[in-house]
């Protein structure tokens, strides 16, 4: 179940790095963010929001990550809250990194083995990133 909803979240992203709020996936779930129960159709907004200034910031067209960083540190999470290869607290200091090219997902921070235990579709979709 819950690896279902990683899958889920996963393809939520993709869609909204894509599609912005076109988003196409219509998230069948709630979502609670400081005390605060939010619907699919406002958490795409939400993440379409907080993505979109990283464009502004790191935009893409000069060679930076722009919204490609923040859907990479959102897999993260969502591989470690699964699998547990490493805490969030690795994600937050990976989104933390200044002064040099952040690292790509999951570089550095598992082991062939263990890229080989996540799921399929979890792993196409960070590859799209």
């Amino acid at each position: 179940m819950r690896l279902n909803k990683a899958i889920e979240l996963s393809n939520l992203l993709m869609d909204i790095l894509h599609n912005g709020l076109n988003a196409r996936v219509v998230p069948n779930f709630n979502i609670t963010i400081d005390g605060i129960n939010y619907n699919g159709s406002q958490f795409v907004e939400i993440i379409y929001w907080l993505i979109g200034q990283e464009e502004i910031n790191y935009p893409r067209s000069n060679g930076k990550m722009g919204v490609r960083l923040p859907i990479t540190r959102y897999h993260e999470a969502i591989i470690a809250a699964i699998y547990g290869f490493f805490t969030t607290k690795i994600v937050k200091q990976r989104a933390n990194i200044r002064n040099r090219r952040p690292p790509l997902c999951l570089h550095e921070i598992i082991t062939p083995q263990q890229n080989n235990q996540i799921n399929n579709y979890l792993l196409k979709n960070i590859n799209l990133i």
